[in-house]
Parts: structure tokens; C-alpha cells; sequence
């Protein structure tokens, strides 16, 4: 059997992403304890969102990736979709799917990336072309806003500290403020059992007193939605992978935040 020179180097990458990902589970979560993750329906059954428009605006135009590498484009498609019932628009072709914001938004090789087949030898979006693709997705279907924000981040960045406490005063203005979205783009190992590897989906709520933060995945595989504490959130969102990826683009994390 032939395995071409192709899979020869996925492997050689996925390979130490496996190995670092099991000993980070052992470290930190042992062989019995359970992950960072807390599932809604375990956390808390009658959540409902505080009555938050967003968290109900989110909830209703969400939606789930259609391949392992469309994390940016069902994020997306979820946050247009709760934009429009926030400024109560009704399309007369219904919800913004993902095969209308991939027809529309050419930006950044968007719909190569998350072939089968990527683009250059490259899948998935790192943190800045995600901030291209959704400030084109918002241009595309005219969604006014008033602040937009792409904010990469990284462990090793000489601010990182500041970066965190302004990361935690906006998750705090999710809930406050309630016209607010953020993309999170993260290590999904570091939430969930699994490998190490990059992962976009949106904030669906915030507690500010428990300091926790809601993320509605939309990877078809995660059965509902998650709480994750602040810290844990912020390390997923400034992990660098060890440099694993880097040669992919892929140096770190990190958010958009958009406001209408």
C-alpha cells in the first residue's frame, strides 16, 4: 500500500499534536476527573439565558459545521443569522446558510480552506483571515456595526497580560450590554476531550459573579452547549500549539468582536 508524501507530513504533524494532547489530559485532568468542559444541561438545566436577546438570537440562528474544517463558516452563519433577527430583518430567502455566505464572501480563499483539498496545502482559518471573513461577511450582508475587532493572542505576547483583562471586560459586556458578539478561536482540547487542535465557534453568554463562559459549539459532535471557566477560556484562546502548526499559519488564538 502507498501512502503519499502528503500523508507522510499530516501524519508527522497530527503525531505530536496526539502526544501533547494526552499528556495535558493526564496533567490536568487525570485518569477520573473530569474535563474543563461543564455541559449546559449539567450545569445548569434551566438556563435560559437571562433573557438575553443575543443568547436567544444566538440560539435560534444557530448552526452546525458541514465538514471538520467549516468551525469559521458556521460560526459566522450563526452570528449573521442573530444579527438579522436582532435588527428584525426577515430575508425573503429565509436564513443566511453557509453555501450563501461562502457564494458571496470570496475573501482570504474562505471556501478552499475548508475543502477537502485546502488551499496550498492549508485548511482552516488562523485568527487573521477569520477577522477578513467576517468583516466581508458583515460588508456582504449589510450588518451595521458600530465596533469591530480582531484580537490575536498568544502566551508569549509582551501584554498578554492586558489582553486577558480587556478579554474579560468584554465578556463581561456580552451580557451587559446585549448588542455585542464575540467569535472565539480556540484549542478545542483544551475545553473538551480530544486533540489539540484549532477550533472557531461563538459566546453564547457569560456569568460575570461565576466567572464562566458559554460557548456554542458548532462542531456536530458536541451535543449542546459548554461552560468553561474565564482562565481556562482565556488559555485555549492564547494557546500556540508549541509551534506544532505554525508552519499552517496557526501562532495562537484569539477573538472578533464585533458590536452593532
Amino acid at each position: 500500500m502507498r501512502i503519499s508524501f502528503e500523508k507522510i507530513k499530516r501524519y508527522r504533524t497530527f503525531f505530536p499534536l496526539f502526544v501533547q494532547s494526552r499528556i495535558y489530559a493526564l496533567r490536568n485532568h487525570g485518569l477520573f476527573r473530569k474535563p474543563a468542559a461543564t455541559p449546559l444541561s449539567q450545569e445548569n438545566p434551566s438556563f435560559k439565558g437571562n433573557d438575553s436577546p443575543v443568547f436567544e438570537a444566538l440560539r435560534s440562528g444557530f448552526v452546525t459545521q458541514f465538514n471538520e474544517a467549516a468551525c469559521s463558516v458556521a460560526s459566522v452563519a450563526t452570528i449573521l443569522n442573530a444579527m438579522s433577527i436582532l435588527l428584525n430583518r426577515k430575508p425573503e430567502s429565509g436564513r443566511i446558510t453557509q453555501e450563501k455566505i461562502l457564494e458571496k464572501v470570496r475573501a482570504a480563499n474562505w471556501a478552499e480552506r475548508i475543502s477537502r483539498e485546502g488551499f496550498r496545502n492549508r485548511r482552516g482559518l488562523p485568527i487573521e483571515k477569520l477577522g477578513i471573513v467576517v468583516k466581508n461577511s458583515l460588508e456582504q450582508f449589510d450588518i451595521p456595526h458600530k465596533t469591530f475587532a480582531v484580537v490575536p493572542l498568544g502566551k508569549d505576547l509582551p501584554n498578554i497580560s492586558d489582553l486577558k483583562e480587556e478579554l474579560f471586560q468584554r465578556v463581561v459586556k456580552l451580557e451587559s450590554i446585549g448588542n455585542c458578539f464575540m467569535i472565539a478561536h480556540f484549542n478545542q482540547g483544551i475545553f473538551i476531550k480530544g486533540l489539540h487542535l484549532p477550533h472557531i465557534s461563538p459566546v453564547g453568554a457569560v456569568n460575570p459573579e461565576k466567572k464562566k463562559v458559554l460557548i456554542l459549539d458548532v462542531d456536530p459532535y458536541v451535543r449542546e452547549p459548554y461552560w468553561v471557566s474565564f482562565d481556562t477560556f482565556f488559555k485555549g484562546l492564547s494557546w500556540t500549539y508549541n509551534g506544532i502548526l505554525r508552519k499552517y499559519g496557526y501562532t495562537g488564538g484569539g477573538y472578533v468582536w464585533i458590536c452593532l
